[in-house]
C-alpha cells in the first residue's frame, strides 16, 4: 500500500515536471519564433523589401510588421481592410495584377512582376513582387510573398532612358530613336495596310538668325517649332528632331495623303512668326517635305530620301510651304 501510494505520488510529480519542462519549451519556442519573425521582417524592411503570406483558401493577404515600415500606414491600413492589394494598385496597372494573381492562385510562383501602388492621390510607387507557394496535403498551398521596393531605381532607369532617347533641347526623340521608332512601326503587322507619312520639317533661314542674333535666340526658334510639333501633331506620331535645324514628324495611318498635307499647311501657318531680340524683328518659317508609306518608299531610309527631296522643292518654290513626294523623283508643291 505504501509503495503504491508513493509511486502514484512520485509518477504525479512527475508528471508535473514534465509539464512545467514542456510548457517552459513550448513557451521559448514562441518567443523564439517572434524573435526570428522579427529579425525577418528587420532585414527585408532594410533591404526594401516588405514580407505577407497569402493564404488562397480564404484569398486573404496577412502582411507582417515590415509593411508599415517599408510602405508606410497607409499601405497597411488598405490591406487589414480588404485583404489583398487591388484596391492600392495603381489604376494602370490594375488588370496586369490580376492577371498575376490568377496566376498565382492556380499554383505558379511569381519572379519580379512589376507594378505600382498608390500611396495617395497624386503619387504612386513602383514595387517588384515575387512568390513562392508552400504546399500542405489536403489544403490550398500558402503563398509567401515579397514586395520590393524598387521606386527609386525605377525612376533612375527612366530618368536615364529618357536622356538616352531625348534631345536635350526640344525633348523631342533623338535621331536614333526616331529611326528605330519608325523602323519598328514600319514592320508592325499592325501598320502593314495602312496609309502613313514621314514629314520632314526644316527651319527657314536659321543660320542667318543665328549669324545676326546669336544661339541663344536660335535655341528659342527651335523649342517654339518643336512646341508647334506637339500642338499640331498626335501624341501617338513620332515626333523627332534628327539635325540641327531639321525635325521629322512620321504620321500612323493617316488613310489619305490630304490629311499629311492638311497637318503640314497647318504647322507651316502656326510656326511663321516675327522673332524679335534687341529691337531687330526678324521673320521666321519653316518648310517641309512629305513622303508616304508604301507609295514612296517601305523604310526609313527610303522614306527619308523621298522626303528629304520634297522639303528641296519646298524650299525652291519659295518657303514657309510644304511640298508632297511624286513617283517620278520629282516633288510638287501641296
Amino acid at each position: 500500500m505504501f509503495f503504491s501510494q508513493s509511486f502514484l505520488f512520485f509518477g504525479c510529480c512527475f508528471t508535473g515536471i514534465l509539464f512545467v519542462v514542456f510548457f517552459t519549451l513550448f513557451i521559448r519556442s514562441k518567443q523564439q519564433e517572434k524573435i526570428d519573425s522579427a529579425c525577418i521582417n528587420i532585414l527585408f524592411a532594410q533591404a526594401g523589401k516588405a514580407v505577407f503570406y497569402f493564404d488562397i483558401s480564404k484569398g486573404k493577404i496577412i502582411p507582417t510588421k515590415s509593411f508599415e515600415i517599408v510602405f508606410g500606414d497607409k499601405v497597411l491600413s488598405a490591406l487589414n481592410i480588404y485583404d489583398d492589394f487591388t484596391h492600392v494598385v495603381f489604376h494602370d496597372d490594375t488588370e496586369a495584377y490580376k492577371e498575376t494573381v490568377r496566376k498565382i492562385c492556380s499554383g505558379n510562383d511569381i519572379r519580379n512582376f512589376k507594378f505600382r501602388i498608390a500611396v495617395d492621390d497624386c503619387n504612386e510607387i513602383w514595387c517588384s513582387l515575387t512568390t513562392m507557394s508552400i504546399h500542405k496535403k489536403y489544403r490550398k498551398p500558402i503563398v509567401i510573398g515579397a514586395l520590393e521596393n524598387i521606386d527609386r531605381q525605377v525612376r533612375e532607369e527612366e530618368q536615364l532612358r529618357f536622356k538616352a532617347e531625348r534631345d536635350p533641347l526640344t525633348k523631342l526623340y533623338n535621331k536614333i530613336t526616331s529611326e528605330m521608332l519608325v523602323t519598328a512601326t514600319l514592320l508592325d503587322r499592325k501598320y502593314k495596310n495602312t496609309v502613313n507619312a514621314l514629314l520632314m520639317i526644316d527651319i527657314d533661314n536659321l543660320k542667318q538668325i543665328n549669324d545676326m542674333l546669336g544661339h541663344i535666340a536660335g535655341d528659342k526658334i527651335i523649342t517654339r517649332l518643336a512646341d508647334c510639333i506637339r500642338m499640331v501633331f498626335r501624341e501617338s506620331d513620332i515626333q523627332g528632331r534628327v539635325g540641327g535645324d531639321e525635325f521629322i514628324v512620321f504620321m500612323k495611318d493617316i488613310t489619305t495623303k490630304a490629311n499629311a498635307v492638311k497637318k503640314a499647311q497647318k504647322m507651316c501657318g502656326l510656326y511663321k512668326s516675327v522673332f524679335e531680340q534687341n529691337k531687330i524683328p526678324l521673320e521666321f518659317s519653316c518648310s517641309i517635305g512629305i513622303s508616304v508609306y508604301p507609295d514612296d518608299g517601305t523604310t526609313f531610309h527610303a522614306l527619308y530620301a523621298c522626303a528629304d527631296r520634297a522639303l528641296y522643292a519646298a524650299k525652291d518654290g519659295g518657303k514657309n510651304q510644304c511640298a508632297l513626294y511624286i513617283d517620278d523623283c520629282r516633288a510638287e508643291r501641296a
